[in-house]
């Protein structure tokens, strides 16, 4: 599979049932039954909660790491994207399948960490009805040494997730980047390695979209939106836009 190879934006495909929902206010309960109904292919659980910003739990220590940020990101998505959302960062559990479907939208910083099998089938069937997962590199080193090696672990469990999953690199021209609001790539304030630093050798900081066949089914940031906010706070207000730019983009396709 070529994580390099650029894609000037994928066929169009409907998703706009669920984004729909919370533009025009009308509650959503039905987690991915009502987020992507027209992709899913079993009837997801009904669910209490009007989604927001999920973070996904894993076997990893680090698996919360910037946890205390996710309220920040909800309340974004509500307030200055105008979605009627649950301004609440809420924690999933990938060993329960209810839990995954009341969420259409969720976050993780490793995938591969799941490795239960129980629970890597929930995940294969939460793709399956519709879900859609943001995974995001983090810097720290204590959960990444290569993104090389991260790019390549998670372009092996998709192959078992979703069987066909390419790699796409998103281009600084793609509509991801102005789904909601205008977002220039060059200002997510990317990283300037050290000489002695390798961990983007081979792996570009980048979005890429995993696609099966025309269909996107998950996201793979390399551009560390949620990384770094303590000490690089003017990077916060457009990593947001652009963290809004690919909910929107995930949930209207």
């Amino acid at each position: 599979m070529c994580y390099l190879c650029q894609t000037p934006g994928p066929r169009i495909e409907t998703r706009r049932d669920f984004l729909g929902k919370l533009l025009s206010g009308v509650a959503v309960s039905a987690g991915i039954a009502g987020a992507r109904s027209a992709r899913a292919q079993v009837a997801a659980t009904p669910a209490s909660r009007s989604g927001g910003w999920a973070r996904l739990v894993t076997a990893s220590p680090f698996w919360s790491l910037h946890a205390e940020q996710d309220a920040t990101v909800a309340d974004f998505l509500r307030r200055e994207a105008r979605l009627k959302l649950d301004a609440t960062g809420y924690a999933v559990n990938p060993a329960s399948m209810d839990e995954l479907a009341t969420f259409p939208f969720i976050f993780t910083n490793s995938l591969t960490a799941v490795t239960d099998p129980v629970q890597v089938e929930n995940l294969r069937e939460y793709l399956q009805r519709g879900g859609f997962f943001f995974i995001e590199g983090c810097l720290d080193h204590r959960v990444n040494r290569s993104f090389t090696a991260f790019m390549g672990n998670h372009l092996r469990l998709f192959e078992k997730l979703a069987p066909g999953t390419q790699a796409r690199r998103f281009t600084p021209t793609h509509p991801i980047f102005r789904a909601y609001f205008p977002v220039d790539e060059s200002k997510l304030a990317p990283i300037e390695p050290t000489a002695d630093d390798l961990r983007w050798q081979g792996a570009p900081q980048a979005f890429y979209g995993l696609y099966q066949q025309d269909r996107l089914i998950s996201l793979i940031s390399l551009h560390h939106l949620q990384c770094e906010w303590f000490t690089k706070p003017g990077k916060i207000p457009v990593c947001l836009q652009q963290i809004a730019n690919i909910y929107v983009y995930a949930m209207t396709r």
